[in-house]
Formats: C-alpha cells, sequence, structure tokens
C-alpha cells in the first residue's frame, strides 16, 4: 500500500491482534463486554421539569412501582427506601409512570 507521498506504510505486514498497534478484531458471537443492568430496585429522586416539585420513588426494573411527595427539600436528605416502600402512594406512583417523560432523575437514595 502507498501513501499520499508514495512511500510504503510499514504496518501493512502487521496482525490485526499485533502487540504494537493495530485494531483488534473479535470473532463472531463473542461478548465485547458485560452489559449495563439496571439493579433490580432502585430508590431515586425526581423532579418535575416544569413544578420543581420533588419525589421519591422505587423503580423496578426500571418501571416505577412506589412514589412518595410532592417532598420539601428538608424531606430529602432523610428518606430512606423503606420511608418509600412504607408510605407510598400507588396513585401517584401510576401517575409518575404515565407521565415519566415530565420528571428528570436527580439522585439515587443511597
Amino acid at each position: 500500500m502507498t501513501t499520499t507521498h508514495g512511500g510504503r506504510r510499514d504496518n501493512t505486514k502487521r496482525r490485526p491482534d499485533d502487540k504494537r498497534g493495530g485494531v483488534r478484531i473479535p470473532r463472531p458471537g463473542k461478548k465485547l463486554g458485560r452489559p449495563r443492568k439496571e439493579p433490580p430496585m432502585n430508590a431515586q429522586i425526581w423532579q418535575h421539569r416544569t413544578s420543581g416539585e420533588w419525589f421519591a420513588v422505587i423503580t423496578h426494573e426500571g418501571v416505577v412501582t412506589s412514589a412518595i411527595g410532592p417532598l420539601h427539600h428538608s424531606e430529602l436528605e432523610p428518606v430512606t427506601t423503606d420511608d418509600i416502600a412504607t408510605n407510598s402512594d400507588q396513585e401517584l406512583a401510576d401517575a409518575l409512570v404515565d407521565d415519566q417523560d415530565s420528571y428528570n432523575w436527580i439522585c439515587n437514595v443511597g
């Protein structure tokens, strides 16, 4: 192979998996890495985009299953997963599922 200046490229004889450089091509069907998985249950704080109201939610495989709120900013720090699960409002959780695009994820509850 020639370059634009007419000289020969040094790397034309390298194998794709050569340690000196090049591209490593995986075998067909080989997994390239672990897919990112959301934990089965995840407690999060969400904020409504227009009203600014804060909600604590529990998601299970990406779907809201429990929710409490709206919360005052002073209530955000001490909220736990147990608080969300025991004080959950099912109607609120269903409403959040229906209008999920109107909320921003703020943080996970640890």
